[in-house]
């Protein structure tokens, strides 16, 4: 019998269409560490970037406003209509709708960097599943930036528990908090190296139940990591 995580995960995509249908707003700006990234990425001469999962482009429209080509890759056909509706000059964009545990066939050469903010803790059980694609699609050298959210977030502890330090929350909907720990050894198990870490905050609208009392937002609270393959 599949476990509760399994179950959740096969429902993923759709939901996530149906929360892009509803309008939620998951962010109304750009994430706060974006410069940050770009800084790191000028540093090591990368231009070429995917976005996995793209989202509904808020810091990819940012990102190739800066002179960044990014393919921007995401499941949610939903979420992709409002990428592209965001992003009006797509003379460097390039989107790509596709399930991210099968990307082989969706992208043939090795690339400078991958982006994934605000993904791999909704991916728990699969995430070393996910890390070896990330692996395979990387040039020798690469660079892996994601970030994750700790207990320290205001969201930790308001869903249904469902495992150590991991909840569901409504609509269907996983999320694990991380220890900075974990996610170093994970990443030295996985073949790659920790190049830097940046503690963050950062303030989003209420979605998925984080909401505060009768504030307006909820602060979300985690680790922004690069690593290179």
């Amino acid at each position: 019998m599949k476990d509760l995580f399994e179950k959740i995960l096969e429902g993923y995509n759709s939901e996530w269409d149906k929360i892009f249908r509803n309008k939620l707003i998951l962010r109304d700006k750009k994430d706060p560490y974006l410069n940050e990234i770009i800084n790191f990425l000028k540093k090591n001469c990368v231009r070429k970037i995917i976005s996995i999962p793209s989202g509904d482009g808020i810091n990819e429209d940012y990102l190739q406003k800066k002179g960044f080509f990014i393919t921007c890759i995401d499941i949610s056909g939903e979420i992709l209509k409002k990428l592209e509706k965001r992003i009006k000059n797509k003379k460097r964009i390039e989107i790509i709708k596709a399930d991210i545990f099968n990307l082989g066939k969706k992208i043939k050469n090795s690339k400078e960097a991958i982006l994934s903010l605000d993904f791999v803790f909704h991916i728990a059980p699969k995430l070393r599943r996910f890390l070896k694609t990330v692996k395979n699609i990387l040039k020798k050298g690469g660079f892996f930036i994601f970030n994750f959210y700790t207990s320290q977030d205001d969201g930790y502890g308001k869903g249904t528990k469902i495992g150590r330090n991991t909840f569901k929350f409504k609509p269907n909907i996983l999320i694990k908090y991380y220890t900075l720990y974990e996610i170093k050894n994970l990443l030295n198990g996985m073949g790659f190296k920790t190049v830097k870490v940046v503690k963050y905050t950062r303030k989003d609208p209420e979605h998925f139940g984080f909401r505060k009392e009768n504030k307006k937002y909820h602060t979300h609270r985690g680790y922004l990591v690069f690593c290179a393959k």
